[in-house]
């Protein structure tokens, strides 16, 4: 919260906002913000790292109309846009026979094998604009992504990660979990059956379920 006093009246104003905040932007960089993922996202700091929120504001929404210091006499209420796409797996615990919940999925991640096809970590960004560049972009051919426990709840525990907005390709998101004290299961999730974009603003809800099989859901993030 805070005032921003405009007065050259000669002069329209647009107000852009983002997350997380970066020093090192200035009016030369304004079109191409560095914004990208980290691969390992298992610590809180670096999940909300990989995170980007953005929005701008002018007087008029539907006319684009610019702020002038004549007109900018009002307090300002913003509503941000989610710029990643967000995956949650939701690890089922498996209920005993006295009822009580035992963790027997631990340790998912989100392995990507590119096949030559890379996945997209990183990307110029246009905050003037809210849009992502299509070149010079950040790839890796292969990547495992380690999400963070974002719940520990009785029946499941939920685990977060961020990625880039992209074409799928030729990869999928494989969810490599351990189920119970055996050896580490691969277990497939096939998106490419339901969706061939990973979008910005959508929630990708992974369920997994003890036995190590899963499904999708796919949804608007309102958060």
């Amino acid at each position: 919260q805070g005032f921003v006093e405009l007065t050259d009246g000669s002069m329209n104003y647009a107000f852009f906002f983002y997350y997380p905040y970066s020093s090192d932007v200035t009016s030369g960089t304004w079109t191409s913000r560095r914004v990208g993922v980290n691969v390992d996202q298992s610590s809180e700091d670096n999940l909300y790292a990989s995170d980007f929120l953005w929005t701008r504001y002018v007087l008029d929404q539907k006319t684009q109309e610019d702020i002038t210091s004549g007109n900018a006499n009002y307090p300002v209420y913003l509503t941000f846009e989610k710029k990643t796409a967000v995956q949650d797996i939701h690890c089922e615990k498996e209920r005993e026979q006295d009822g009580t919940y035992n963790s027997v999925i631990t340790d998912p991640s989100i392995e990507i094998d590119g096949n030559n096809n890379s996945v997209v970590i990183g990307a110029p960004f246009d905050l003037s604009a809210g849009l992502y560049g299509t070149s010079d972009l950040t790839t890796q051919n292969q990547a495992s992504f380690k999400p963070y426990k974002i719940s520990d709840k009785t029946t499941e525990s939920v685990y977060r990660m961020h990625m880039t907005p992209q074409t799928m390709k030729e990869w999928g998101l494989k969810v490599k979990v351990n189920v119970g004290t055996d050896a580490q299961k691969d277990t497939t999730v096939a998106l490419q059956d339901q969706f061939t974009n990973l979008e910005e603003g959508k929630l990708y809800i992974i369920h997994i379920a003890p036995k190590g099989n899963g499904h999708i859901q796919i949804v608007d993030w309102l958060q």
